[in-house]
């Protein structure tokens, strides 16, 4: 059995108009993914009301949803949300912030996929080297604590703001498969949506996972939805 998972920095897309919002929404549908990490999605008030960008798109896509807080923003706040076609059972919200003027996180969640328990997290990295080393650390000690069973799978997205020859890009591929690097083609740029020459957002899989294609979605108007393009892989459950 495979599924698509893909994540995707949305820029905060709820200050732009209802239009890009429903580009947004057009673009998920039509890649069809099974599971979404969002970074920069923005709860708080709109034109519109009081709103949860991650409510919001999982009515509009009929799926469940997740949304963690990280920092305040115009009014409101931004933070990481998990979109999924299968139910999420658990949520826990993982603190990474090294300065206190860089708020970040990672949202976890289990999802009951069709083969049992899937776990994925969904990151988003600091800007400054030494910042993001730390939270790179940080971040991969939490995951063993997805669960004792090792045999579980493990899905990793987000916007690391990190190039591929990087620390972290290096430190996480010790311990877990980089998708883009396996089975992607070309440089894989994913910022910015004006010159994508930067492959800053990642999917990355423990063993139990195997990558099978990997592609950036890059939507004709991609520019107004977001400064990144999103990532689609496919994957497979690697049956032990």
């Amino acid at each position: 059995m495979s599924f698509k998972a893909l994540t995707y920095n949305i820029h905060g897309g709820f200050g732009k108009g209802l239009r890009q919002l429903q580009l947004l929404v057009e673009m998920l549908a039509k890649a069809a993914p099974q599971i979404i990490c969002l970074q920069e999605v923005k709860q708080g008030p709109t034109r519109f009301g009081w709103e949860n960008q991650g409510e919001w798109l999982g009515k509009h896509l009929d799926c469940w949803w997740a949304f963690a807080p990280v920092r305040s923003h115009t009014g409101g706040v931004l933070g990481n949300a998990v979109l999924s076609a299968w139910p999420i059972r658990h949520t826990r919200h993982h603190d990474l912030t090294i300065l206190a003027r860089s708020r970040r996180a990672c949202l976890e969640v289990e999802i009951a996929s069709p083969w049992g328990p899937l776990r994925v997290f969904n990151a988003h990295l600091g800007h400054l080297p030494r910042e993001r080393a730390r939270q790179a650390r940080r971040l991969l000690a939490r995951l063993p604590a997805a669960g004792t069973d090792q045999d579980q799978p493990v899905l990793l997205a987000g916007d690391f703001n990190s190039l591929p020859q990087g620390f972290v890009s290096h430190y996480l591929r010790k311990h877990l498969a980089d998708v883009w690097r396996q089975v992607g083609h070309g440089r894989g740029g994913t910022y910015s949506t004006r010159l994508p020459l930067l492959r800053l957002d990642y999917i990355y899989v423990n063993h139990r996972l195997v990558p099978r294609a990997a592609q950036v979605v890059r939507p004709k108007k991609g520019r107004q939805i977001s400064d990144h393009f999103p990532v689609l892989v496919e994957l497979a459950l690697n049956s032990l």
